[in-house]
Order: C-alpha cells, then structure tokens, then sequence
C-alpha cells in the first residue's frame, strides 16, 4: 500500500465520517438556534426548507415522468411514441422562456435572492439545450 491508498482509506474510514457528524451536529445546532430566535436565520430557514422542497418536488416529477414515459412507449406504436419525443424536444424550450418570465416577475417585485437562483436555474437551462444541440450534430 502506497501513501496515496493510505491516505484515501483513512480519509474513507475515519476523517469522512468525522466531518460528517460534525456537520450534522452544527446543522442541527443552527436550525436550533434559528428556530427558537427570530431574524435572519429564521428567514435563512425558510428560504432553504422552500428550496429543498422545489427541488425535491422536480425531482420527484422527473422521476415520475421518466417511469411514466417508458410505460406509455411500451404501450403506444413507434409512430406515437416518435411524435411524444419530438412534442418533449419541442416543449423543452419553452422552459428557458417560462423561467425568463419568472425572471422578470421577481425583478419588478425586487426579490434579487429568487432572482439570482432563478438565474443560475435558467443559464443551467439553457446550458442544457446547447450541450444537446452539440451532441446531436456529432451524432
């Protein structure tokens, strides 16, 4: 066993776990303190509960699309499941156009924190389409 193996397997069996309970344990210390006092914590909070919770929700309908999806296309003939993939490439930019309006929205409402997620979310996005536009013209 080299140092380098030695290193990673004491990384894996003792630092990592170590570093993880301490984040637990400051994790749990803080959503503590933030619960039982009022102010930016508070916020902080919620802001990050709200969060998870979308995310989790997409992934959630991700997953329940992709299972859906490849029960209907057992189900449907190669024409039809052919025009639902075509429907899907089409419906994926409307995404960026949606998330462009919510942009705006929040900007009038001068929500810059939503803003800036929104942001990241929409250039994700678009980043997306270009990376499969790139891979179907090498294809």
């Amino acid at each position: 066993m080299n140092r380098k193996e030695f290193l990673l397997e004491l990384w894996k069996k003792f630092m990592q776990p170590v570093v993880i309970l301490l984040v637990l344990f400051f994790t749990v210390q803080f959503f503590y303190f933030a619960v039982s006092t009022n102010g930016t914590e508070t916020q902080t909070i919620y802001l990050l509960t709200g969060i998870v919770l979308i995310v989790s929700f997409i992934l959630l309908l991700r997953l329940l699309y992709s299972i859906s999806t490849e029960w209907y296309k057992s189900l449907l003939s190669p024409k039809i499941s052919h025009y639902l993939v075509t429907l899907s490439h089409k419906l994926n930019y409307l995404s960026p156009v949606a998330l462009v309006v919510l942009l705006y929205i929040m900007w009038l409402q001068e929500a810059y924190i939503a803003f800036v997620i929104i942001a990241f979310y929409f250039i994700a996005d678009v980043r997306k389409i270009i990376l499969d536009k790139m891979k179907l013209s090498k294809e």
